[in-house]
């Protein structure tokens, strides 16, 4: 009777260790997806990169000093799901809590207004450029231009 008690505790503390569950990633078909911005031939410096899914889930990137970026789906996972994506491109770094992507892009939690973006609205909210992702890794370069007729990667 008395080892009830005991037995009682190892199966709970046992039984926890299986709720931690890892995601498995390879169900989801990610694409490695990097690139490099430019802005009227000069690399975006500073901003970030958002492939935004028709159902508003996203992969997301900051942009390197050099322009080049490596989208994330999530904190722990690199890559892009496969389908048609809007390319939203801002001259100012996500924030924190958008960096990771994955889970949907929210309006909100974009900077600030009064931080001036060195990339045209045209490009981030109002953004016309479209790309398919496809099985394999891929490249994708933006040469943008500042008049706003840019619509396709290079």
């Amino acid at each position: 009777m008395r080892f009830i008690p005991a037995l009682i505790c190892l199966a709970f503390i046992s039984g926890c260790s299986e709720l931690k569950q890892s995601t498995d990633y390879s169900k989801l078909g990610l694409v490695s997806v990097t690139g490099t911005v430019m802005l009227d031939g000069q690399p975006v410096t500073s901003g970030s990169i958002v492939f935004e899914a028709d159902d508003k889930t996203f992969s997301a990137s900051d942009l390197d000093s050099s322009g080049r970026y490596a989208l994330r789906f999530n904190s722990e996972q690199m890559g892009v799901p496969a389908g048609e994506k809007t390319v939203r491109i801002n001259g100012r770094p996500l924030p924190r809590e958008a960096s990771s992507g994955g889970e949907g892009h929210d309006p909100d939690a974009r900077p600030k207004a009064d931080v001036v973006s060195s990339v045209p609205v045209c490009y981030d909210q109002e953004s016309k450029i479209r790309v398919s992702v496809a099985a394999g890794t891929l490249v994708f370069d933006f040469d943008l231009k500042s008049d706003c007729t840019t619509t396709t990667a290079r």
